[in-house]
């Protein structure tokens, strides 16, 4: 069944549920566009009485599908998903406060997008042009242990609240400093927090059974992993450190804090070059340990062939002039 096919039939299904166990109503499907002007199809229930919604993506639903699940056990779970969800907006959000500046005014964050990528958005919204990127500028809705539900801010947000461009940087930068601190870890801690993260459960605990960690402690794992890394690195491996914030989450957007490139380039005691490997956080590079062209090369290839377009920033490598203290 193709795509299309599959949307309208998880549609109607879920139009029954809704008949059957709601007052009223109205399954709808329709694209959103995400970053970088990627489109993703959604399904919703509207009704009246409700002021938000959840949106529910389809495609991992059809992948299931393919895979031979079942077409009413995949909407009895959507409309679980919504039922959920908006239990979680009644409990986190009160939508008539984002009427109201004074009470939205710590909730709001910056990142960095493409800009070219964005430019039929960036219409609409507000933003600083940076480099080849653009500075935006979001609300935090809710967030929780697995995720985080943001909003962007649009020109009519700030029509309504009768605030300026200056007024919502102040705040998102304030926020975004206080609250999302940055973090500089050397390549390999990342690739071993993540080989870790795979034998841990929900509750953060170490779970080893039948591997080859078992019986061991924290400790001792991590240093298993960390030799492990080590001899996966060629012997001519450049030193790299990933620059993210402390929730991982549009942690690119902290090459624009002010002191965090200049303190880093300065222990490194050189100029360092700047890979922005997606929305979520950058690479560094000592300057004399690295070939601009040829990282630019293996970022471009990365770009293309393995990252989900949603998530990547640019094509070009920047380097920081430790001596200006300037991204160029």
């Amino acid at each position: 069944m193709y795509y299309e096919d599959f949307s309208e039939l998880l549609r109607d299904k879920l139009q029954e549920i809704v008949d059957d166990k709601l007052d009223d109503g109205k399954v709808v499907i329709r694209n959103v566009v995400k970053n970088n002007s990627v489109r993703r199809r959604a399904i919703s229930i509207v009704r009246k009485e409700e002021k938000a919604t959840p949106t529910i993506y389809i495609k991992g639903y059809y992948d299931a599908y393919k895979d031979g699940r079942d077409i009413d056990d995949i909407s009895e779970e959507v409309f679980d998903v919504y039922l959920a969800g908006l239990n979680r907006f009644k409990q986190e959000i009160d939508i008539d406060e984002f009427s109201d500046f004074e009470k939205i005014k710590d909730r709001i964050y910056f990142k960095l997008v493409n800009y070219k990528m964005n430019e039929a958005l960036l219409e609409e919204i507000p933003y600083e042009e940076y480099l080849d990127l653009a500075e935006v500028y979001y609300i935090l809705v809710s967030e929780n242990d697995d995720s985080s539900a943001t909003a962007l801010i649009y020109n009519f947000h700030m029509e309504h609240w009768g605030v300026e461009l200056e007024t919502i940087k102040k705040c998102a930068y304030e926020n975004s400093i206080k609250e999302l601190e940055p973090t500089i870890e050397p390549i390999e801690d990342v690739v071993m927090d993540m080989i870790i993260d795979n034998y841990m459960d929900a509750e953060g605990n170490l779970v080893t059974e039948d591997t080859v960690y078992d019986g061991m402690d924290m400790d001792s794992v991590q240093e298993m992993v960390r030799e492990e890394v080590e001899k996966l690195k060629p012997d001519n491996a450049v030193s790299m450190y990933v620059l993210s914030n402390k929730k991982k989450y549009f942690g690119a957007a902290c090459i624009r804090y002010p002191g965090v490139l200049r303190d880093f380039a300065n222990q490194q005691n050189e100029n360092v070059y700047v890979i922005p490997s997606s929305v979520h956080e950058v690479i560094l590079v000592p300057h004399s340990e690295g070939n601009r062209l040829d990282l630019e090369n293996v970022l471009q290839d990365v770009n293309r062939n393995e990252m989900d377009q949603m998530e990547v920033l640019s094509d070009h490598v920047y380097l920081f002039d430790r001596e200006n203290e300037e991204i160029i």
